[in-house]
């Protein structure tokens, strides 16, 4: 699939998007997603973690859950005290607009 060709200041250009690509989508996010999608219901950065089990710190989990919240893909459905500490769960969010229908 080529790139389609944009004019920038008179010049036709074709943006690199097979290289371009690569460098904002994280493989810790798209396993992320991938481990939501597999579980299919809430999960935490620790669950995440136990189910990646490839040595993923938790607190690089939850920066990427954070991220992926941000832009909507995820949503924070369940906060509980653990230790003093905050467990957050999250699920997939379908009505992102990063969905298709055909992903419903």
């Amino acid at each position: 699939m080529s790139s389609p060709q944009v004019n920038t200041r008179g010049a036709d250009v074709v943006f690199p998007w097979e290289e371009f690509v690569p460098l904002f989508v994280h493989p810790i996010k798209v396993a992320i997603v991938e481990c939501m999608l597999w579980i299919d219901e809430p999960l935490s950065a620790k669950l995440i973690e136990r189910s990646m089990n490839d040595g993923t710190s938790v607190s690089l989990i939850s920066y990427h859950l954070r991220s992926l919240e941000d832009v909507g893909i995820v949503v924070d459905v369940l906060s509980e005290p653990v230790r003093g500490a905050v467990q957050t769960f999250f699920r997939l969010q379908p009505t992102s607009a990063f969905w298709s229908k055909g992903h419903r």
